[in-house]
């Protein structure tokens, strides 16, 4: 079987949904934590005067308010919830590996009967390989003799073929270091807007 495996694909994905839930945890806290300082300014009722103490009239209090607190919360989860489960966009960049897949077989090219062009450029196709998981996704095919189409293949062999074993697939591209970073980017604007 030939395919691209794209796992974990926003590398310390799972620390970022750590850090999400942490901070939820944290603005939570501050909330609660309203009703203490409250507790801890009523212990100021009394003032040191003239070496002698006097307690006030009345009982001092603050009172905080944290604008937007709820909110934050309420968008810190949704961001976490998201970061649990990507695939959402991961479906979208089956879509882009399928038509970069497409450009390999331009002009006729690695096809006899259509099969492996298929399985790679067609979802639905006989041996295509298309696994969706929450970090990240399995995209190739199972078609046999995909592993056979390779560039540059070796020196001939004993037996009269072409030595294919450690090259380049011909067929399947590899990612490189900018597609890496649109899928992580494309990924992290799904986690922090909801958006595809």
């Amino acid at each position: 079987m030939s395919f691209l495996a794209l796992p974990e694909l926003l590398a310390g994905a799972e620390e970022v949904v750590g850090v999400g839930t942490r901070a939820v945890s944290e603005v939570e806290q501050v909330l609660s934590s309203e009703a203490k300082i409250a507790r801890e300014a009523e212990g100021i009722a009394s003032v040191t005067n003239g070496g002698g103490t006097s307690g006030l009239s009345s009982a001092a209090t603050i009172d905080i308010e944290i604008h937007g607190a709820d909110k934050a919360v309420r968008d810190l989860a949704r961001i976490s919830e998201r970061l649990e489960n990507l695939s959402p966009v991961m479906h979208k960049q089956i879509t882009i590996l399928e038509e970069r897949e497409a450009t390999m077989f331009a002009g006729g090219k690695y096809q006899d009967t259509g099969a492996l062009m298929r399985s790679l450029t067609m979802s639905g196709a006989p041996g295509a390989v298309r696994e969706v998981t929450p970090h990240g996704l399995k995209f190739g095919t199972s078609i046999w003799y995909a592993k056979y189409q390779v560039r540059d293949p070796g020196p001939e062999t004993d037996q009269g073929g072409l030595k294919r074993a450690g090259h380049e697939s011909a067929v399947m591209r590899k990612l490189t270091p900018m597609d890496a970073h649109r899928i992580a980017e494309e990924s992290g604007t799904y986690a922090m807007h909801g958006r595809i």
